[in-house]
C-alpha cells in the first residue's frame, strides 16, 4: 500500500455528523407533501388461522378514507414468491405469524387511519400453531403451508471434510452439546417508512428507507408491470439503522412498499406510511439456530473430528433455502460433517442481520473451543495461538490480549472470590470478506469536474450510518489530488445517481470504493487529455492547479489552460461539467484471486453479581485483520458498535412469544430489553492490523458485519469463567444465572 497518501487513511470526521448530532438530519420518517395521507396496516393478532372473511365497510364509511386488500392487488403481488407460493402481499385465505398484514388504510389524518383500522373485522379460523422448530419437524406437526410435505423449507449436508467416523475413532476425548440462540431484532432507531405518489396514471414514486434502493426500484417495477424508468424510488441522505431487514423487499418481506405505492395509486393522493414500533417487531429479525455440536479431539487438545447439526428457525417465510452452515472457523479440523435443515414455524419473519448466521454458530463453536481447552489443560488464549489456521496473522489476538492483560489475569473457571465475580472470556475466528466474484459489477459512480475547479462525486449510496459518504469523498479527493473538502458527495437517488447494489454484506468499501476510484480517475484522464490536446503536450507533461482551475505544463508554468477551456461548454456559452465513471467490474485475473480472510478477536471481562444475577462488561477489546483503514475514526467506530450491539444480544435480547397463540409478548423497547450507552464498558480498545486484499480499493475491506459475529461468545465464556457455570443458549439473563447458581 502507497505509503504517501494525503487523504486517505486520515480520521476525518463524518461529512453527515453536524446533521445528525444537531438533530437537523432528514429520514424517510420526515418526508411530507401536500395533500398527503397517513397509512396503516391491520395486522392480524393470531399466529395461524384460516380467513373466512374480511369486512370493510364500516371503515369506508368514515369520510375520505381509502382500504385496500388482497383483491386490490395487482396479479404479480398475488403470485406469491419462489420458496413460498402461498405468501402474498396482502394475506387472502390463511395467516401464518402473529403480524401477518390483512389489509391496509389510508386517512387524512393519523387517528382517522387508527380508526378505520380498527373498524376493519376479519373472521378467523383458528389452527394450530408450532413455534418450536424441532416440534415442526415431527410427523404429524402443523403445516404452514398446505402443499408441501414437511415444514422442512431446506436442509443440505455442506462442507463435508475427510472421513468424520474415522476421526472420532482417533480421538482421545469426544464433548457433545446442544447449544440455542434465540430470535433477536434488528431494532433500528428509524422505523420502516415510505411516503408513495404517483404522477400520471403510470408514474410512481416514493421516498423511503432503505439499504438497496436500485434493488427496491426493480421489484416493484415488476409487481406494478411498468418499465423501470416509471418508478423512482428515493432514499434520503440518512437511514436510520439497517443491520439487514432493510434489504431487500426483492425477497418479498418489505410489503409496506407496494401497499403504500397500491393505497396511493386507489386514493389518488400521496400516502405515508410508517410502521409502529410493534410492527417493526414482526419484520427482520436473526434466524434462531439450534446448534447441536460433537467434538472428538486429542490429548494435545489438535481436534480430529467435528459433527454438526444445525437447525435454523426460518419464521413463516424461509428466505429460499437460507440455512446455517459451519465448518470450524479458525481451526485446524481434518474432518467435518455438517447437517443443515430450514424449518417453517409460525414465528415472526426472519431475515438478514449484520453477520448472518456467524454469531449464532460462533456462540455454540467458540464454547465448544473454551471446553477443548479446558480438558487438556490449556489456557484458552493459548489453544487458539496453537490450533488455528495455519498461515494466519494472529498479531492483533496477542495484541488484544496484552491490553486486556490476559496471561497476567486470566484463572481458572471459577475461582474469583466474593460476591461480585470477575471472569475473562474470548472468541477468535475470522469473517471474509466474501470472495472477489462477490463484488456485484453494478456498481457505478461518477465524478464531475466544474469548470470552476469544484468536483461533485456522485453514487447512490444508501447511508445506514457506517460512514461510508465519507470513506468515499476520501478516496475521490485522493485520486484528483485535491483537499477532502474540494469534493462534494451528493448520493441516494435511484434514477439520477448511478447504479448501486446497496448497503449490505461488508461489500461497499471495496465495491463502490473501487467505482469511486475508477471514476476519479476517468475525470482526471479527461482533464488532462483535453488540455494535452490544446497545448500540444503529452499528459505526462502537465499538472492540475485546483485552487485556480488550471493545468499548467510542469516546466513551463505560464503555459496554462483554464479549466473553462477544457471543461465541454454547454448551449455555447453557458460552462458546463466534465464526467468521469467508473464501475467495480473487475479483470478475470482478479477474480481468480483468493482473498485473504484473516483471524480477529473480542476479548471482554465480566463481572458477575451472584445475589441479583446481574451481569456486567468491565471491558472489552477488539483486535482485527483489517485492508487498509481508509478512515481510522470510521474503522474504530464500526468495530465498537458492533461489539456493543452484540453485547445486547448476549445478555439481554430475545423475543418471547407465548407459547400456546405465537402472541409476541414484548413487542416494544420497554419489553424488548435492548443496551443503551450506558452498557458501554468502561474500558474498550480496537486494535488493527493491515493486510491488504488485492482486489480491493489501497487494499480496503469490508468490516461492518464481523465485529457483531465475535463477541456474544466472548461473552458467554467470560461469565463461565466467573462462576464456573456454562450457557448453552442466549441471552443470559439474570434469572438464568440464579437458576444456575441455584438461589432460585
Amino acid at each position: 500500500m502507497a505509503e504517501d497518501l494525503k487523504v486517505v487513511g486520515k480520521p476525518y470526521r463524518r461529512i453527515d455528523g453536524p446533521e445528525l448530532v444537531t438533530g437537523s438530519a432528514k429520514f424517510a420518517t420526515d418526508a411530507s407533501m401536500p395533500n398527503m395521507l397517513y397509512g396503516k396496516l391491520v395486522i392480524t393478532p393470531v399466529s395461524h388461522a384460516n380467513i373466512k372473511s374480511i369486512n370493510t365497510s364500516k371503515a369506508e364509511a368514515l369520510p375520505g378514507v381509502t382500504v385496500i386488500t388482497h383483491d386490490d392487488m395487482p396479479e404479480y403481488m398475488n403470485r406469491g414468491i419462489d420458496y413460498a407460493p402461498e405468501w402474498t402481499t396482502l394475506a387472502s385465505d390463511k395467516v401464518r405469524y402473529c403480524g401477518d398484514i390483512v389489509a391496509a388504510v389510508a386517512a387524512e389524518t393519523e387517528e382517522i387511519a387508527q380508526e378505520a383500522a380498527r373498524l376493519i373485522e376479519v373472521d378467523y379460523e383458528a389452527l394450530p400453531v408450532v413455534l418450536d422448530p424441532e416440534e415442526a419437524m415431527e410427523p404429524g406437526a402443523p403445516q404452514i403451508y398446505a402443499d408441501r410435505e414437511s415444514n422442512i423449507a431446506a436442509a443440505s449436508s455442506s462442507a463435508d471434510i475427510g472421513d468424520i467416523e474415522a476421526g472420532f475413532q482417533e480421538a482421545d476425548y469426544i464433548i457433545e452439546n446442544r447449544y440455542q440462540v434465540y430470535h433477536r431484532n434488528q431494532s433500528c432507531m428509524e422505523p420502516f417508512a415510505i411516503l408513495a405518489w404517483w404522477e400520471g396514471l403510470d408514474m410512481v414514486k416514493f421516498i423511503v428507507s432503505t439499504q438497496a434502493i436500485i434493488l427496491d426500484n426493480f421489484q416493484l417495477s415488476l409487481e406494478l408491470g411498468l418499465p423501470i424508468s416509471h418508478v423512482r424510488g428515493i432514499v434520503p441522505e440518512n437511514v436510520g439503522g439497517g443491520f439487514g431487514c432493510k434489504y431487500s423487499y426483492v425477497w418479498g418481506f418489505w410489503r409496506h412498499i407496494p401497499i403504500a405505492a397500491i393505497l396511493a395509486k386507489k386514493a389518488g393522493r400521496p400516502v405515508k406510511l410508517v410502521l409502529t414500533r410493534e410492527e417493526n417487531q414482526f419484520v427482520g429479525g436473526r434466524w434462531p439456530i439450534i446448534s447441536y455440536l460433537k467434538a472428538g479431539f486429542k490429548e494435545d487438545g489438535s481436534i480430529t473430528a467435528v459433527d454438526g447439526r444445525f437447525i435454523t428457525d426460518c419464521g413463516a417465510i424461509s428466505t429460499g433455502g437460507m440455512v446455517s452452515w459451519m465448518s470450524m472457523f479458525g481451526y485446524n479440523c481434518p474432518n467435518v460433517r455438517n447437517e443443515s435443515i430450514g424449518v417453517y414455524t409460525n414465528n415472526p419473519l426472519v431475515w438478514f442481520y449484520r453477520g448472518v448466521s456467524q454469531p449464532q454458530l460462533q456462540f455454540a463453536q467458540e464454547q465448544l473451543i473454551d471446553e477443548i481447552a479446558e480438558t487438556v489443560g490449556m489456557n484458552p488464549l493459548d489453544y487458539r495461538l496453537k490450533h488455528h489456521l495455519v498461515d494466519q496473522n494472529v498479531e492483533p489476538i496477542e495484541r488484544a490480549a496484552e491490553t486486556i492483560e490476559w496471561r497476567g489475569r486470566w484463572t481458572g473457571p471459577g475461582t474469583d472470590t466474593g460476591i461480585k465475580k470477575r471472569g475473562l472470556g474470548m472468541c477468535m475466528s475470522f469473517y471474509g470478506p466474501q470472495g472477489p466474484d462477490y463484488i456485484p459489477s453494478s456498481e457505478q459512480a461518477s465524478v464531475r469536474i466544474q469548470y470552476d475547479g469544484s468536483v461533485i462525486l456522485n453514487t447512490t449510496y444508501n447511508n445506514i450510518g457506517s460512514g461510508g459518504p465519507t470513506c468515499f469523498q476520501q478516496m475521490c479527493a485522493e485520486e484528483l489530488g485535491i483537499p477532502f473538502e474540494g469534493v462534494i458527495h451528493e448520493w441516494g437517488d435511484s434514477v439520477y445517481g448511478p447504479p448501486c447494489a446497496g448497503s449490505w454484506g461488508s461489500h461497499e468499501t471495496r465495491a463502490l470504493g473501487r467505482a469511486v476510484v475508477e471514476a476519479s480517475l476517468d475525470a482526471k484522464r479527461q482533464l488532462l487529455q483535453g488540455a494535452a490536446e490544446q497545448l500540444g503536450v503529452t499528459v505526462e507533461e502537465l499538472e492540475i492547479n485546483w485552487e485556480e482551475a488550471k493545468v499548467y505544463v510542469k516546466t513551463t508554468p505560464d503555459t496554462n489552460l483554464s479549466f473553462t477551456s477544457i471543461v465541454p461548454s454547454a448551449w455555447g456559452y453557458l460552462h458546463g461539467e466534465l464526467i468521469g465513471t467508473g464501475n467495480a467490474n473487475l479483470t478475470p485475473e482478479e477474480l481468480e484471486t483468493p482473498t485473504p480472510t484473516d483471524l480477529s478477536t473480542v476479548q471482554t471481562e465480566v463481572e458477575v453479581d451472584t445475589e441479583t444475577g446481574q451481569v456486567e462488561v468491565l471491558s472489552m477489546v477488539i483486535g482485527f485483520n483489517i485492508g487498509k483503514a481508509i478512515n481510522p475514526l470510521t474503522l474504530h467506530n464500526q468495530l465498537i458498535g458492533g461489539c456493543m450491539q452484540a453485547l445486547r444480544h448476549g445478555l439481554t435480547e430475545r423475543e418471547i412469544l407465548d407459547e400456546s397463540t405465537g402472541k409476541m409478548l414484548n413487542p416494544n423497547f420497554l419489553e424488548y430489553k435492548t443496551t443503551t450507552m450506558e452498557d458501554v464498558p468502561a474500558f474498550t480498545n480496537a486494535i488493527w492490523n493491515e493486510h491488504a486484499d488485492p482486489v480491493g480499493p489501497y487494499g480496503a475491506k469490508g468490516v461492518g458485519e464481523a465485529p457483531l459475529a465475535f463477541t456474544d461468545a466472548a461473552i458467554a465464556n467470560a461469565i463461565y469463567n466467573a462462576i464456573g457455570v456454562r450457557f448453552y443458549e442466549l441471552p443470559v439473563t439474570p434469572d438464568k444465572v440464579l437458576a444456575a447458581l441455584g438461589k432460585v
